[in-house]
């Protein structure tokens, strides 16, 4: 006996039938399902639209890493299952009862859920999402990378056009409704700038943000429009700072804060005439593109 689950996108019809060919199957109740999160939002947002999008009930498990498990970075695909460089005593609990099936999105998750199906005696189903951690498909059930990637085909690999992610008519207009002055009486175009920070293939300094700054407002008065700026978690406080001693008094900065039960950059999105965004981050361009709004990348 197996569930039988009427999906809403192609992409998780096709998840539901490569998991049950291979031996997935569930008796009596929905899977349990574990979410393995290495604490970066774009990576947790994919993980999670997909859980959503399946329809069962998930727990997300937030993993601590030491600092030197970046020493795996570049063999981690050809280790066993293991938890090295995980740090337990900061991370949620894994232990029995183990998951019908694990999401995971990045690299730093997925030896974790290979050691996670280990111990569960390979009961467990993995889903992997994500360029560095989907590569090796046949270490895993079904593997989500975009086509952008040009990995070759495999039997477990679902394409997409783009990074998952969770906007729709829907949310949108619920984050309107949430935020009806976030905009205030500013005039239009209304150029929501979304701004993301340094990563290892990328940089992005102060002196870089004060001169897109002084670009966004020669493009603003050109325009007679406003500029709103919206920073994300990698952005930094002297990032945020450069921004907005640039852009202050004339045009908004809205700086992330990292205990904010509720973030309106969403809101931000859905009320853009024009968005921008830093050209480094893959799901703040998908979000940005999903729209259907004028969109500019700033290359770092």
């Amino acid at each position: 006996i197996h569930w039988r689950f009427v999906f809403h996108t192609q992409t998780s019809k096709g998840i539901s039938q490569k998991l049950i060919r291979c031996g997935g199957h569930w008796i009596g109740h929905p899977p349990r399902i574990w979410i393995l999160s290495d604490g970066k939002v774009g990576h947790t947002t994919q993980s999670e639209v997909l859980a959503k999008s399946l329809g069962w009930p998930y727990e997300i498990k937030q993993l601590r890493f030491y600092g030197w498990h970046k020493i795996q970075k570049l063999l981690w695909g050809l280790f066993p299952p293991n938890i090295i460089g995980l740090n337990r005593v900061r991370s949620s609990p894994l232990c029995s009862p183990w998951p019908d099936l694990v999401i995971s999105t990045g690299w730093r998750p997925a030896p974790i859920a290979r050691w996670i199906r280990e111990q569960s005696q390979e009961r467990t189903r993995i889903i992997q999402l994500g360029r560095k951690g989907g590569g090796p498909a046949d270490l895993f059930d079904v593997v989500i990378t975009p086509t952008y990637y040009g990995f070759p085909p495999h039997p477990h690999r679902i394409e997409t056009i783009a990074p998952l992610n969770g906007i729709s008519h829907e949310s949108l207009e619920t984050v309107r409704q949430r935020w009806p002055d976030l905009f205030g009486n500013a005039p239009h175009p209304r150029i929501v700038f979304v701004v993301g920070g340094s990563t290892a293939r990328f940089k992005f300094t102060p002196e870089m943000a004060r001169g897109i700054g002084n670009q966004l407002k020669d493009l603003a008065e050109k325009c007679h429009g406003k500029i709103f700026a919206v920073t994300s978690p990698r952005t930094g406080k002297d990032l945020s700072h450069a921004l907005e001693s640039t852009l202050a008094p004339d045009h908004f900065v809205h700086k992330w804060q990292p205990n904010q039960s509720d973030n309106p950059y969403f809101a931000y999105l859905a009320g853009a005439d024009v968005i921008i965004v830093t050209g480094e981050s893959e799901s703040m361009l998908a979000e940005a593109v999903s729209l259907g709004k004028p969109v500019y990348i700033v290359p770092l």
